[in-house]
């Protein structure tokens, strides 16, 4: 029984989430287009885009899930027929790829929701434009994605010395992520539509 809450409360939990995304990002691309912000028209828009958050998120699932599956198989293999300092220099080297693998294909799909909302495109045509753009603008992606996470680890860090208050600063925190999170996704929209324009 547990294990079934477990499992529907994620199932809720995600869907909700991309209702949450779809939402948003609706009211993203209206300010960005210079439209009246409205909560309750991008609650209705927001079936427009539900289901291709959906696919998106289960076809970005599937990616990585391959490649950690792909080089989980190499990092056993390594395992059974290496010896010694060998087998800890393969692995070492096998997890490190790992790694930068998943951390490339996090930097390709950045503007993975820009694109699928400013371009209104579905899931299938959102990954091959990320792709696409990735291979045209490398440099521009990497700029944005180093960035980000600078500025993530400030706020980051910005957020747990509030945490130090105790309960008062419990509701800036709060409203600090929420704050945060607009902001980035504001700023990652903007580079996008930099990138579209010069591509």
């Amino acid at each position: 029984k547990i294990i079934l809450s477990l499992i529907g409360f994620i199932i809720y939990t995600f869907f909700i989430g991309v209702a949450k995304d779809a939402v948003r990002y609706h009211m993203i691309t209206d300010v960005m287009s210079k439209k009246k912000i409205s909560f309750l028209r991008s609650w209705r828009e927001k079936r427009r885009f539900y289901l291709n958050i959906v696919w998106l998120k289960v076809k970005i699932f599937l990616i990585y899930f391959g490649l950690t599956l792909l080089f989980g198989i190499i990092i056993a293999l390594f395992a059974v027929n290496s010896d010694g300092s060998y087998r800890i220099a393969n692995l070492a080297m096998s997890i490190t790829l790992m790694v930068l693998a998943i951390i490339l294909i996090g930097i390709i799909l950045m503007f993975r929701y820009a694109i699928m909302f400013l371009r209104d495109y579905d899931s299938k045509k959102t990954l091959a434009e990320c792709f696409r753009l990735f291979k045209l603008h490398p440099r521009q992606f990497i700029i944005v994605f180093l960035l980000l996470a600078l500025n993530g680890i400030f706020f980051a860090i910005i957020l747990n010395m509030l945490s130090f208050i105790g309960l008062f600063g419990v509701p800036i925190i709060i409203i600090g992520s929420f704050i945060i999170e607009v902001w980035t996704s504001m700023y990652v929209f903007y580079s996008y539509k930099n990138i579209w324009r010069n591509k």
